[in-house]
């Protein structure tokens, strides 16, 4: 009996306004007036603009409407005067706020608070009305709403929220309805609640589902001892095959938590995971772990990975985003395989490979220098990687791009002619020896008519 009535309450308040809100759109250019109207020998006044003090002698009034109201702040003490007023429509205005609490009513149970632009509520707001059993609070901009806004409504029955640009954090749990009693099964419009935070461009996702998504993040983020890891939810984007479903972007930030390896679960579908400012030395978990399967930006800034040659030939390689491995141990890496994954990956945007101790010799170094430059759109500090620090290396510490070849190539412990550097140049020598004595005995000739000394020993 009771759903009967609360079914036949809202069927008559969804008739109603529809008549109100022909009203309200035939009359907003026209100027203030009320106009009472009698409907089911119940007397209503629908007004447009403010309301007309004169019409507080209807003191039997049950229905009053009010629109078109151009003021920014509204005082809800008008519904005062009528102390049998069981429905109070206020919409199509541009009020953002009321001045006061709404007062004492014992009789108002319905309350129309639509199309208007209010965008926050003070807590007590409702405290006085202890009778209401509907409340309207759709076509908004509210961006919160919860238990400490209801608390002050005991006889509330049916809440109505779509329309609004809800903020989806901490403060909308309560829409999960757990530990909030039962205000998420008030509200009527449940699912069609949607998030408009900034962070979603310009999307709008179903609240239900994105505060399902932070409530599981909450649960899965990866913790070390009793410290837990950062993790936030930065959008959210329509499945691809299926625009229906929505699917999280999520990051985690373990910075600065003494990881020595990376955390062996993610949350679903994890896409950025930064993890600089730890003591981790090993990779591996790129390669087969499946909650890494959707890392696309990993940042693995100041870590103690001193080996990446895992990473050769792998999946992971071809599809990831972003990858930092500035502040590490890194001597040598495979650069053929890196040169082909980056040559494959259509995804790469950037890499990070500075501060690490690079060696610098003849087997390496050449070919670490092509892939800095053929990749050096992608590269961003390749002008910046730098040899090994050492007091025993001429080549310590030097940009790699900047090195000549035979700075690295050559022993510097070793003499430096070859043994053929030396007949090449001792049989130049003699070449030359031999020519400028021959230009010389044929000038002496040419000006006395004598041999060389030779030529006149000769039988």
């Amino acid at each position: 009996m009771k759903v009967f009535l609360i079914l036949l309450v809202v069927l008559i308040a969804s008739k109603w306004k529809g008549v109100a809100g022909g009203f309200c759109q035939n009359q907003r250019n026209s100027a203030t007036h009320c106009e009472k109207i009698e409907v089911n020998k119940t007397d209503k006044i629908l007004c447009t603009g403010e309301f007309n003090h004169s019409y507080t002698e209807y003191t039997k009034l049950r229905t009053l409407v009010i629109c078109n109201v151009g003021s920014n702040g509204y005082d809800p003490r008008v519904i005062s005067h009528f102390q049998h007023l069981y429905r109070f429509t206020l919409i199509y205005s541009n009020i953002t706020y009321f001045t006061q609490p709404f007062p004492e009513h014992l009789h108002l149970q319905v309350l129309n608070l639509t199309h208007l632009g209010i965008h926050r509520l003070q807590v007590d707001v409702f405290r006085n009305l202890k009778f209401l059993k509907i409340l309207d609070l759709s076509y908004n901009r509210l961006r919160s709403f919860g238990k400490h806004h209801s608390e002050f409504l005991p006889s509330l029955q049916q809440l109505y929220l779509r329309g609004n640009k809800w903020e989806c954090n901490a403060e909308l749990k309560w829409i999960l309805g757990k530990r909030h009693g039962n205000l998420s099964r008030k509200v009527a419009d449940l699912n069609r609640l949607v998030c408009s935070d900034s962070k979603f461009e310009g999307k709008s996702p179903p609240a239900l589902t994105v505060m399902t998504m932070i409530k599981n993040l909450e649960l899965e983020c990866p913790r070390r001892g009793d410290f837990y890891c950062k993790c936030k939810l930065d959008n959210v984007v329509q499945n691809t095959l299926n625009d229906r479903t929505w699917e999280p972007v999520i990051t985690v930030n373990c910075s600065n938590m003494d990881f020595t390896e990376l955390p062996a679960q993610l949350p679903n579908r994890t896409k950025n995971l930064i993890i600089n400012n730890n003591k981790i030395a090993n990779v591996t978990p790129l390669l087969n772990n499946s909650w890494y399967r959707g890392v696309s930006y990993i940042d693995l800034e100041n870590n103690r990975i001193s080996f990446v040659d895992q990473l050769e030939g792998s999946d992971w390689l071809v599809t990831f985003n972003v990858l930092n491995l500035r502040g590490n141990n890194l001597t040598t890496l495979p650069t053929y395989a890196f040169d082909n994954a980056f040559e494959k990956n259509s995804n790469i945007l950037a890499v990070y490979l500075e501060n690490n101790s690079w060696v610098c010799d003849c087997s390496f170094t050449p070919k670490f220098q092509d892939l800095l430059k053929k990749h050096r759109r992608i590269i961003y500090d390749w002008e910046r990687i730098r040899c090994a620090e050492s007091n025993h290396d001429l080549n310590s510490y030097k940009v790699i791009k900047d090195l000549p070849l035979v700075s690295i190539c050559m022993n510097p412990n070793s003499f430096p002619l070859s043994v053929w550097d030396i007949i090449n140049a001792v049989l130049t020598f003699l070449i030359g020896f031999v020519l400028v004595k021959f230009l010389y005995d044929y000038w002496v000739y040419k000006t006395t008519a004598q041999l060389p000394w030779i030529a006149s020993k000769i039988p």
